[in-house]
Order: structure tokens, then C-alpha cells, then sequence
């Protein structure tokens, strides 16, 4: 999906109240086992998306659901080829914008299983993968082509201050600033003005190799295998089962975090959950440690796996 979603398909931090005013939060190891799925094994991230409620795979004429790890043939009407990494949204609705890629060209907008054609001002031909948003407002961007914002259905342009040709695919956020990586170019976004970043040993990194597990932010681009630090500091990452990552191929079905990049299905293995104290009241904590505790699950959500 468009990456106006923060990292992509990143994962949210998934929280569980437990008692008084405590809640859980589940964490991530660095370990990838294999993932097994049925109905499609084949197949790669960056053509995951999400309406908020299913998850789906585009990718031209192949039209998937995912139902438990089953992935199901999907039925769209008005829209049958068409690829995931062009699929966008405004926060309202979803759309699928595709000017220069495989499939079906032009613009379309999403109600229930319908895809109808969708009518934009000022700018009519543009690809999905360059939208993104700051939380309050949805923009284009295409390097030295154009820069826009939406407002309704119509694209407005907007000028930057100190840009340097950036694009809808290359932004990402920690959560408070948004910056964009473009390997050689490094930038954050302070009001209307785009200023120069310098990072310590992050190495060659895209805005779309960046994505969270919810609690670490990481930039996976091949052989760069880095874990955000602190400040403008960047770690080295070692990953178990896998080694060669690239960002832009995990997604997240809300509750596990996945690498799907051809024949390589991983899914990346939970840790247990991390307590934290919102308010005053007491609480009994769930601790999980060497004993033979496998899994362990509140309101039939897994929540720790061993």
C-alpha cells in the first residue's frame, strides 16, 4: 500500500488492558522462522494492503484475501488488474491511482468490493506509491515533476522550502518528525520547509526500506541491517533466519509482522508483552520466563509465543 500509511503496513503497537490502569504491549524478537501459507506461496510484500478490516494481495489479474494463513481468491468488481503498491488513501476512502505501472491505468475509488472510476482536478495522472500524508493532510509528491495537496477531490500545488526533488515512496516517520530518505539525499520536515539530516552510520537506506515492529524502528535495505538508536544514531542489527532484508517487503496482518519476498516467507517471532503503568492503580503482571509456557493468550489474542 502507499506508504501515506505510516511505514507501510507497519506494525501498531498492539496494547491489552489487563488491570486498573496497566496496560501490555507486545514485543518482537529478531529471530524469522518460516511462515506456511496455502492458496499462495509465492509471492511479495509490497503488493500487501489493507481497507482496515482484510488484508489483500494485488498483483495484476491475482486477486487475493487473507483468511487465518489461507490466502482466498478475491472477487473485485470494476477493477480486476491492478497492484497493491498503488493502492492509497485520503483517511476516508481508499483509492488506486496508477499512471506508468502494469495494469489498469487511471484513477478508481474503493465502496465495499466496487472499484468506480474516480474523477481528480488539477492532477489526474499520478501513481499511488507517490502519496503520503503528515497525519492531517494527504500530499503528492514527484520529485522535480511536482509537488501537491489534496483538498476534497482536487490537487493543489504546494511549494517547499530547501526541497530537494523528494518523493511520496521515500518519506517515513518515528512517530513525530517526517523525513525522507532517498539514499543520497536525507531530509526532515520542519513546518513547510524540508532541512537537511544528518545520520550517524545508517548506511544506504530508503524511506521505504524504514519500517517499525511497533516498539524499534529498523532500515533493511540488503546487506544494511540497522536499528534506530537515539538522536541521529543508528545501531547495527543482526536478524536469525534470515540475514539479507529489504523493508519495503514486510507487512503486517495487525497481529504478526511478516517478510514476504518471493519463495521467502518469514514471520517474525514474538517476545512477549512489556508493562506499562498509565495511572495510579495496581495491577497483577504477567511474567513469562524459562518455564515451559509456550503460548500465551489474553481474550483469544496471542499475545506471547515461545
Amino acid at each position: 500500500m502507499a506508504s501515506n500509511t505510516l511505514f507501510k503496513l507497519g506494525y501498531t503497537t498492539k496494547t491489552f488492558a489487563v488491570k486498573g490502569n496497566h496496560q501490555l504491549t507486545q514485543q518482537f524478537s529478531t529471530e524469522w522462522v518460516n511462515q506456511s501459507w496455502t492458496g499462495l506461496t509465492n509471492f511479495y510484500g509490497g503488493s500487501v494492503w489493507t481497507d482496515g478490516t482484510h488484508i489483500y494481495y494485488s498483483s495484476g489479474t491475482t486477486q487475493k484475501v487473507l483468511n487465518g494463513t489461507t490466502w482466498e481468491d478475491k472477487t473485485w468488481y470494476g477493477l480486476t488488474n491492478f497492484t497493491g503498491g498503488n493502492v492509497w488513501t485520503d483517511g476516508t476512502y481508499i483509492y488506486y491511482s496508477n499512471k506508468t505501472a502494469g495494469g489498469t491505468t487511471g484513477n478508481y475509488v474503493l465502496n465495499g468490493s466496487t472499484w468506480s472510476s474516480k474523477t481528480f482536478y488539477n492532477k489526474t495522472d499520478f501513481d499511488g506509491e507517490r502519496v503520503w500524508s503528515n497525519g492531517t493532510t494527504t500530499y503528492l509528491s514527484v520529485g522535480n515533476v511536482g509537488q501537491w495537496y489534496l483538498s476534497g477531490s482536487t490537487w493543489y500545488s504546494v511549494s517547499w522550502s530547501y526541497q530537494h526533488y523528494i518523493y511520496g515512496d521515500t518519506m517515513w516517520t518515528d512517530g513525530t518528525t517526517i523525513y525522507n530518505n532517498d539514499d543520497t539525499y536525507h531530509q526532515y520536515l520542519n513546518g513547510s520547509s524540508w532541512n537537511n539530516k544528518t545520520w550517524n552510520n545508517l548506511g544506504s537506506s530508503y524511506g521505504y526500506s524504514i519500517w517499525t515492529d511497533g516498539t524499534n524502528v529498523y532500515s533493511s535495505n540488503g546487506s544494511y541491517q540497522k536499528k534506530f538508536s537515539s538522536g541521529t544514531s543508528w545501531v547495527n542489527q543482526t536478524w536469525t533466519g534470515l540475514s539479507s532484508i529489504y523493508g519495503g517487503f514486510i507487512w503486517t496482518d495487525g497481529n504478526n509482522i511478516y517478510y514476504s519476498y518471493g519463495t521467502t516467507q518469514k514471520k517474525l517471532k514474538k517476545a512477549g508483552m512489556s508493562n506499562a503503568f498509565i495511572g495510579s492503580d495496581n495491577v497483577d503482571t504477567i511474567t513469562v520466563g524459562s518455564s515451559n509456557v509456550s503460548k500465551v493468550y489474553i481474550s483469544n489474542t496471542l499475545v506471547y509465543e515461545k
